[in-house]
């Protein structure tokens, strides 16, 4: 019985001390969660009132969030969805700031909290899962504790993810597989993996779920993982030569396996009801080279004149501020690249960034806003049927994904004293990280009428019905899709920041009117006369025929001319509740 009574206690100490491995990791994770709540406090503070981010894109993925729960919970597939541009609908998967996976996490929290914390939650812990990601993919790659979290850091609060979620990209920001995704093909293409088969059934297993968190991360992802071979194969040729045939093995199992459990999803965006059949969007402006060192107007530290030169600069604020590094933090990066270079990782990650930051630039080089007409790599896939309408500017999330493993390397050197002069360029990457962030970042505040949230609602809307909502919701007025949320999804509507097929096959956004009642709805919005006398019975017949259970009207300018319309068009008064006013249809 002794030698078995010391098999347990081994055993017993070698969990212990796995569980004392790990509570240092989630320890980095605390404090990424912390500093994430302290850039968005004022969401923090007022969860259910304000929204991390700016309007409007961040009140889409709310929608886009209780939407997936509400129609899992009814049993309804969460792929085509009608509670937008109702009754027709529109496939979700198509949808810029729709994210499947993420609106499957969120059920528990939507119950619980309500959709606007949730999406609160939700956009801190992309922050802070990104960078808790990097960091342990980083301890593999680097070794060390120090080097690893200020890598995690680097690229969990990146001017990318800093920017994306001022945006409300929320589905752009949740990088938590980006570095494991990464980790494995590095694996497979060195060697280092224990079994080719069970990393490629991982591999695609991740690929699965990041093409239900983001389709666009995705064929990036893809595109970052050739570049990284590539990369390996000129910095390690023996070991991939060597290697060659367990990454096929590997890449082999990962296309099964990401076939096999993405053929639903892939079915409905490739084949399904509301799916584009020609070109999607027009082509994003590319990243600026001016970009990686100019702080634009989202830079909250830069000098004023600087920022408003800048907005010049960049048209599209968004996406090209995503790529700001900073003269200091750039020049920190490229020294020590040049004083690691013996290392492969660091070869590897410079060389891999800088490929990513060329392909970022587009087709043509772009300096201060101004095509100069020189050629770029990217202009070789330009014309080929996908690709040429990649958002290239957003590849600059893996440039700070190897600028994190160059500093993380830097600082596990200048940690170890292995590095002259280690505490200059400590403080000199510090003042780069100071300069890098906005602080804090913008919260959106969001009043809500009262019905939306108050007992009385089921009395007033019919659940499950469609209800025609002034302000007409569309990209320029997206309040009704908060109101909507509030209700957990309680009625569709016609309209919504949406983007459906045209009759030339081609995806545009719904801006406009989609029937004769919305272009009405929209003209009183914007102070017009009303239809005439003579329009009302076809007005009328189209609410008939969506099957309408209801008209809501609420706070909107015009608000009263609307009012009046709607009460002599429909003969009937409406009835005042919580700040809204709704007329009753039909038998509902």
């Amino acid at each position: 019985m002794e030698p078995q009574r010391d098999d347990r206690g081994r055993e017993g100490h070698r969990h212990g001390r796995h569980i004392a491995d790990r509570l240092p990791s989630l320890g980095v994770l605390l404090c990424y969660a912390c500093l994430a709540v302290a850039l968005c406090h004022k969401a923090v503070v007022h969860p259910a009132s304000h929204l991390v981010g700016s309007c409007c894109d961040s009140l889409v993925a709310v929608s886009y969030l209780q939407s997936t729960g509400v129609a899992l919970l009814h049993g309804h597939q969460p792929f085509i969805t009608a509670y937008l541009n109702a009754p027709v609908g529109v496939n979700a998967l198509w949808q810029p700031s729709s994210s499947i996976a993420l609106g499957v996490a969120a059920i528990p929290f939507e119950l619980l909290i309500g959709p606007i914390a949730t999406y609160n939650l939700f956009a801190i812990m992309a922050v802070a899962l990104s960078g808790w990601s990097a960091y342990l993919v980083l301890r593999r790659w680097v070794g060390g504790q120090t080097g690893p979290i200020v890598g995690g850091l680097v690229f969990g609060f990146s001017s990318y993810m800093m920017v994306q979620t001022i945006a409300g990209h929320l589905d752009l920001t949740f990088l938590a597989l980006v570095p494991p995704v990464l980790a494995i093909i590095v694996s497979l293409a060195l060697g280092h993996a224990r079994s080719p088969w069970r990393s490629g059934v991982a591999l695609g297993v991740l690929l699965v779920v990041q093409l239900l968190i983001n389709q666009e991360i995705l064929s990036d992802l893809v595109i970052a993982g050739l570049v990284v071979t590539a990369t390996l194969a000129i910095v390690c040729r023996q070991q991939v030569v060597v290697a060659l045939p367990r990454l096929a093995v590997g890449v082999a199992v990962a296309a099964v396996s990401f076939l096999a459990l993405g053929a639903w999803p892939l079915w409905t965006a490739l084949f399904g009801s509301l799916r584009p059949t020609n070109p999607i969007i027009a082509p994003s402006i590319p990243t600026d080279l001016l970009s990686f060192v100019s702080p634009t107007p989202l830079i909250s530290l830069a000098p004023q004149w600087l920022r408003t030169i800048d907005a010049g600069w960049f048209p599209d604020g968004v996406d090209q501020s995503s790529a700001y590094i900073g003269i200091v933090l750039l020049g920190v990066t490229v020294a020590a690249a040049i004083a690691l270079r013996r290392q492969p990782v660091v070869r590897v990650a410079s060389l891999g960034a800088v490929i990513m930051a060329i392909l970022s630039l587009g087709p043509n080089l772009r300096v201060a806003n101004h095509l100069t007409g020189i050629p770029l790599p990217w202009a070789v896939f330009d014309h080929l049927p996908l690709l040429r309408f990649a958002v290239t500017d957003r590849f600059v999330v893996f440039t700070w994904l190897g600028v994190a493993v160059v500093l993380a390397a830097f600082v596990r050197a200048a940690t170890e004293a292995r590095l002259r002069g280690r505490l200059l360029w400590l403080v000199a990457l510090v003042t780069g990280l100071v300069l890098l962030t906005p602080f804090p970042l913008t919260t959106t505040s969001l009043p809500t009428p009262s019905i939306f949230t108050d007992p009385s609602l089921t009395k007033a809307l019919p659940s499950g019905g469609l209800v025609y909502v002034a302000p007409f919701p569309r990209a320029e007025n997206v309040a009704p899709l908060q109101w909507q949320a509030e209700t957990r999804m309680r009625f569709s509507m016609p309209g919504g920041y949406v983007l459906v097929p045209t009759r030339s096959g081609a995806l545009a956004s719904t801006t406009g009117a989609v029937d004769d009642l919305s272009q009405s709805l929209l003209d009183l919005q914007a102070g017009r006369s009303p239809p005439p006398r003579i329009e009302w019975p076809t007005l009328r017949a189209e609410l008939a025929s969506d099957r309408a259970a209801a008209v809501l009207v609420g706070p909107m300018d015009h608000e009263r001319a609307v009012r009046e319309f709607l009460t002599m068009m429909l003969a009937s008064p409406p009835r005042p509740i919580g700040g809204v006013y709704v007329w009753r249809l039909g038998r509902h």
